[in-house]
Protein backbone atom coordinates (compact mmCIF):
# COMPACT_ATOMS: atom_id res chain seq x y z
CA UNK A 1 0.00 0.00 0.00
CA UNK A 2 2.80 2.40 0.91
CA UNK A 3 4.58 1.78 -2.39
CA UNK A 4 1.36 2.33 -4.31
CA UNK A 5 0.79 5.60 -2.49
CA UNK A 6 4.29 6.84 -3.30
CA UNK A 7 3.99 5.70 -6.92
CA UNK A 8 0.68 7.54 -7.24
CA UNK A 9 2.20 10.66 -5.69
CA UNK A 10 5.18 10.45 -8.00
CA UNK A 11 2.98 10.04 -11.08
CA UNK A 12 0.95 13.11 -10.06
CA UNK A 13 4.06 15.17 -9.40
CA UNK A 14 5.66 13.96 -12.62
CA UNK A 15 2.54 14.90 -14.59
CA UNK A 16 2.41 18.35 -13.07
CA UNK A 17 6.12 18.81 -13.55
CA UNK A 18 6.07 17.85 -17.23
CA UNK A 19 4.16 21.04 -17.95
CA UNK A 20 6.87 23.11 -16.30
CA UNK A 21 10.31 23.01 -17.92
CA UNK A 22 11.97 24.72 -14.95
CA UNK A 23 15.03 22.70 -13.95
CA UNK A 24 15.38 24.40 -10.58
CA UNK A 25 15.47 22.16 -7.54
CA UNK A 26 12.21 21.78 -5.70
CA UNK A 27 11.16 22.18 -2.12
CA UNK A 28 9.92 18.57 -2.32
CA UNK A 29 12.28 15.59 -2.25
CA UNK A 30 10.16 13.25 -4.38
CA UNK A 31 9.53 15.95 -6.97
CA UNK A 32 13.25 16.69 -7.25
CA UNK A 33 14.01 12.97 -7.65
CA UNK A 34 11.32 12.69 -10.31
CA UNK A 35 12.75 15.65 -12.22
CA UNK A 36 16.29 14.27 -12.09
CA UNK A 37 15.27 10.81 -13.30
CA UNK A 38 13.05 12.29 -16.01
CA UNK A 39 15.83 14.55 -17.28
CA UNK A 40 18.32 11.68 -17.39
CA UNK A 41 15.89 9.38 -19.20
CA UNK A 42 15.20 12.11 -21.74
CA UNK A 43 18.89 12.88 -22.26
CA UNK A 44 18.52 16.38 -20.78
CA UNK A 45 21.78 16.12 -18.86
CA UNK A 46 22.33 19.85 -18.40
CA UNK A 47 19.00 20.12 -16.57
CA UNK A 48 19.73 16.96 -14.56
CA UNK A 49 23.15 18.32 -13.55
CA UNK A 50 21.52 21.46 -12.16
CA UNK A 51 19.80 19.26 -9.54
CA UNK A 52 23.03 17.70 -8.23
CA UNK A 53 24.90 18.61 -5.09
CA UNK A 54 28.01 20.30 -6.47
CA UNK A 55 31.02 18.14 -5.55
CA UNK A 56 33.71 16.12 -7.34
CA UNK A 57 32.24 12.74 -6.38
CA UNK A 58 28.82 13.62 -7.81
CA UNK A 59 30.36 15.00 -10.98
CA UNK A 60 32.38 11.82 -11.53
CA UNK A 61 29.35 9.58 -10.97
CA UNK A 62 27.19 11.76 -13.20
CA UNK A 63 29.75 11.51 -16.02
CA UNK A 64 29.50 7.71 -15.71
CA UNK A 65 25.70 7.94 -15.97
CA UNK A 66 26.01 10.06 -19.11
CA UNK A 67 28.40 7.52 -20.68
CA UNK A 68 25.97 4.70 -19.89
CA UNK A 69 23.13 6.57 -21.58
CA UNK A 70 25.35 7.49 -24.56
CA UNK A 71 26.06 3.80 -25.20
CA UNK A 72 22.37 2.90 -25.56
CA UNK A 73 20.88 1.97 -28.92
CA UNK A 74 18.16 4.13 -30.43
CA UNK A 75 15.55 1.56 -29.35
CA UNK A 76 16.85 1.61 -25.77
CA UNK A 77 16.85 5.42 -25.85
CA UNK A 78 13.19 5.41 -26.86
CA UNK A 79 12.37 2.92 -24.09
CA UNK A 80 14.08 5.19 -21.54
CA UNK A 81 12.07 8.18 -22.72
CA UNK A 82 8.80 6.23 -22.39
CA UNK A 83 9.60 4.52 -19.08
CA UNK A 84 7.74 5.22 -15.85
CA UNK A 85 9.37 5.53 -12.45
CA UNK A 86 8.50 2.80 -9.95
CA UNK A 87 9.21 3.80 -6.35
CA UNK A 88 10.06 0.84 -4.14
CA UNK A 89 10.94 2.68 -0.95
CA UNK A 90 11.31 6.20 0.40
CA UNK A 91 13.39 6.48 3.56
CA UNK A 92 13.38 9.81 5.36
CA UNK A 93 16.60 9.52 7.33
CA UNK A 94 15.98 12.89 8.96
CA UNK A 95 14.56 16.30 8.01
CA UNK A 96 17.28 16.92 5.45
CA UNK A 97 18.18 13.52 3.97
CA UNK A 98 15.89 11.21 1.98
CA UNK A 99 16.88 8.03 0.17
CA UNK A 100 14.73 6.74 -2.66
CA UNK A 101 14.95 3.20 -4.05
CA UNK A 102 13.35 2.94 -7.47
CA UNK A 103 13.40 1.17 -10.80
CA UNK A 104 12.17 2.03 -14.26
CA UNK A 105 9.26 0.28 -15.94
CA UNK A 106 11.53 -0.78 -18.82
CA UNK A 107 14.04 -2.35 -16.38
CA UNK A 108 12.00 -3.48 -13.38
CA UNK A 109 14.64 -5.95 -12.19
CA UNK A 110 17.29 -3.23 -11.85
CA UNK A 111 16.80 -1.34 -8.59
CA UNK A 112 18.53 2.02 -8.25
CA UNK A 113 19.00 4.44 -5.39
CA UNK A 114 19.46 8.17 -5.05
CA UNK A 115 19.85 10.31 -1.97
CA UNK A 116 18.41 13.77 -1.67
CA UNK A 117 19.83 16.43 0.61
CA UNK A 118 17.84 19.44 1.76
CA UNK A 119 20.07 22.50 1.79
CA UNK A 120 19.36 26.22 1.40
CA UNK A 121 15.61 25.54 1.16
CA UNK A 122 15.93 23.18 -1.80
CA UNK A 123 16.40 19.45 -2.37
CA UNK A 124 19.44 18.32 -4.37
CA UNK A 125 20.65 14.90 -5.54
CA UNK A 126 23.65 13.16 -3.98
CA UNK A 127 24.49 10.13 -6.12
CA UNK A 128 25.43 6.93 -4.23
Amino acid sequence: MRTTKFLFTLVILFSLNSCNENAAASENDINTASKFIHYCNNYQFEKAASLLVKNASNQEKFEAIKKTFASKSSQEMQQCKQASIIIHEVVNQNDSITTINYSMSNQKAISQQITLIHTNKEWLIQLP
